[in-house]
């Protein structure tokens, strides 16, 4: 007789709901004996399936005898508590040891009593060594997994994400908690679905089918893909745990599924259909707890990551509609920057792996402690809805704290024409912004945080929770004028990482935002400040008594999009000096145009200079009437000035304006 690899010493069992003690190679009547009781199931061709009652949460393990008709007896311990399913790619598998702050997570798994885990990590083999998945669902688990304590050493090899939010609830859980953890680098949603499921939907069947991912007698023949194939993991890893109960999963992927826009709405329907039949399985009442995916760029794919969370968080709606409840949260981590760099300096480091795990496994410890142990919910806020009226919008935010007051950054607006364009928002009350922008009078659209580059996004509640992203219109962007750049045009801020997914090409740096002028050379100092930025300049002969500020507008997987406007709004003040404001310079296509302010005069004092973007003058003067054209190839630019006297000048913002 054999038990279920589930049931090794050490096993944590869901307090409160029934499960089933399971086993193959039994003779006739199986029991299972604990705490003086004895329940009985037939076995089946030596496969044995045990109803047991719930039982109530105790640190204290329990020893479960299991008996056939042969005689043969086999005992484990097992304790009762809160069991968490943890399942995704690699951001969810990524382990303890590789994080930046290792040391100190690992001190406190040591201290830590009452939490177990178990990797459920085997794989399966072909006949020439390559690996392959199961075509039907397995009644048990591939390899030798076996439940450990977190305090022991092993557990640097346990997923951060899944360690980190198990040690915040386990003092709320007051009994032991079990991490059950089953994710696999570089998946797809796809692999955890069943086959009925894929079947008896036409939008999940057709996408895989479309893709080549699906066919009826296609199992273990996709080659390398073979590891994320449709069904895979759920046949080795989810379905040899039916008869168990978990009481809360955690979720983390979407990186291998953010493409495009058709692939969203796959994902939205998948991810539903996932979480409600695992709920059937697992109990009604599991709570599922997702990440959004890190932010990254991918240049063949850019706006994949903002179309999976989207998708995420209207599956997550859809899902507490359907079940009347707030059971299925998504926790935001756009803000702040991304670290990846493993600390003990080795070379297997990946930007696509954030080793700062720390924030999104306590956002998902936050959202689920009193779902899980009482108290009210706490919701992560996001835009309910967006009012346009004279001229601005009024977004209202629902969840979490009041708003923090202020200025916020990474709105645009657009009107009925969709050309989208940085916007100024100021957070007004506790769940209000209001956002406008100078020259768009008619708002019909906006975004939130929907963009490539979000570092400065900065919506947030009282306790440094973000708004997550949102946008007014759920479309593909393919074609359309969206705006995405965010960190030149406040004359706010410093630096920004560029992020071409690997840091092979040289391109995951930390870049300066605005730079002393790199096309006319002339000698200047930039500097941003609490007002805006500081430009300090001290022309020379040599360069024709030229010197200006230069914002980066392009990075990768970025282009600026400046082609799409018709004018740049600049505000500003000469502070001292008798500079005059000449317009803003591109580089471009081999060549250097200027595209000249309509209103030239200035006395010093804070003006709005319009610059012209619809006509470029080239280097012999000539008007040319196809701006849009020329800043399409443009690389670098610059905002330039003229005059005798060092000149210290304030650029407080720079607004393309459709």
């Amino acid at each position: 007789m054999k038990l279920h690899k589930y049931f090794s010493d050490g096993a944590v069992i869901q307090r409160d709901m029934p499960f089933a003690v399971k086993g193959f190679a039994a003779v006739g009547t199986v029991t299972a004996e604990y705490d003086g009781e004895t329940h009985s199931a037939l076995s089946e061709n030596g496969a044995f399936f045990i109803p047991c009652p719930p039982h109530a949460g105790s640190f204290a393990p329990c020893v479960v005898t299991v008996r056939d008709e042969s005689g043969e007896a086999l005992s484990f311990s097992a304790r009762f508590g809160d069991v968490f399913l943890c399942a995704g790619q690699s951001n969810m598998e990524y382990c303890i040891e590789a994080l930046n702050d290792r040391d100190e997570t690992l001190a406190r798994c040591a201290k830590a009593e009452g939490i177990y885990f178990i990797n459920t990590y085997g794989v399966l083999s072909g006949e020439k060594g390559e690996l392959v998945r199961s075509a039907d669902p397995l009644d048990d688990l591939v390899g030798e997994p076996r439940w450990k304590p977190i305090s022991d050493g092993s557990a640097k090899f346990l997923s951060a994400v899944a360690a980190i939010a198990a040690l915040e609830l386990a003092e709320r859980a007051d009994a032991p908690v079990g991490l059950v953890c089953s994710p696999v680098g570089g998946v797809q949603i796809c692999a955890y679905l069943p086959q009925p499921l894929i079947e008896g939907d036409e939008l999940v069947k057709g996408n895989l089918t479309a893709r080549g991912l699906y066919s009826e007698n296609g199992f273990n023949t996709y080659g390398f893909d073979n590891y994320t194939q449709p069904c895979g993991l759920y046949n080795e890893r989810i379905a040899p745990l039916v008869g168990l109960a978990f009481k809360a999963m955690l979720w983390y992927q979407g990186e291998s599924d953010a493409k495009d826009f058709a692939r969203a709405r796959y994902y939205r329907r998948a991810l539903f259909l996932l979480v409600k039949h695992y709920r059937a399985l697992f109990g009604e009442k599991m709570i599922f707890a997702a990440a959004h995916v890190a932010r990254e760029i991918y240049p063949l794919t850019p706006d994949g990551y903002n179309y999976v969370n989207e998708a995420i968080d209207s599956a997550v709606r859809a899902l507490n509609a359907e079940y009347g409840d707030e059971n299925a949260f998504a926790a935001p981590q756009y803000d702040g920057e991304v670290e990846w760099l493993i600390p003990d300096g080795r070379y297997g480091y990946h930007p696509i792996h954030p080793v700062n795990k720390t924030k999104i496994a306590l956002r998902l410890a936050k959202g689920l402690e009193n779902r899980l142990y009482g108290g009210e919910e706490y919701r992560f806020p996001e835009i309910d809805s967006v009012k346009f009226e004279e001229g601005r919008a009024r977004v209202f935010v629902r969840g979490g704290p009041p708003l923090k007051r202020g200025a916020a950054y990474g709105f645009t607006l657009a009107e009925k024409d969709g050309v989208y364009a940085p916007a100024f928002a100021r957070a007004v009350s506790d769940c209000e912004a209001e956002v406008y922008h100078p020259n768009i009078k008619n708002p019909a659209a906006l975004t939130y945080a929907f963009c490539r580059y979000d570092r400065y996004c900065n919506l947030q509640t009282e306790d440094g929770m973000p708004v997550k992203p949102y946008r007014t219109a759920v479309e593909d962007v393919t074609g359309k004028k969206y705006y995405q750049t965010n960190w030149w045009e406040y004359c706010a801020f410093s630096q920004i990482t560029e992020n071409n997914c690997s840091p092979d090409s040289g391109a995951f740096l930390p870049r300066r935002i605005w730079s002393a002028g790199r096309i006319t050379g002339g000698a200047a100092e930039v500097e941003i400040t609490e007002s805006g930025l500081r430009v300090t300049g001290e022309p020379k002969q040599r360069e024709y008594f030229f010197f200006g500020a230069s914002p980066l507008i392009d990075l990768c997987g970025n282009p600026h999009g400046l082609e799409n406007f018709s004018s740049l709004q600049v505000c500003m003040t000469r502070l001292s000096g008798d500079a005059r404001f000449c317009g803003f310079l591109v580089r471009g296509g081999g060549f250097v145009y200027r595209f000249e302010p309509t209103n030239i005069e200035w006395n010093g004092g804070r003006r709005v200079f319009n610059v012209d973007l619809k006509n470029a003058r080239d280097g012999e003067g000539n008007t040319l009437p196809r701006g849009g054209e020329i800043l399409r190839t443009a690389h670098a630019a610059e905002l330039y000035f003229r005059g005798k006297e060092k000149t210290e000048i304030l650029i407080e913002w720079a607004l393309p304006a459709p």
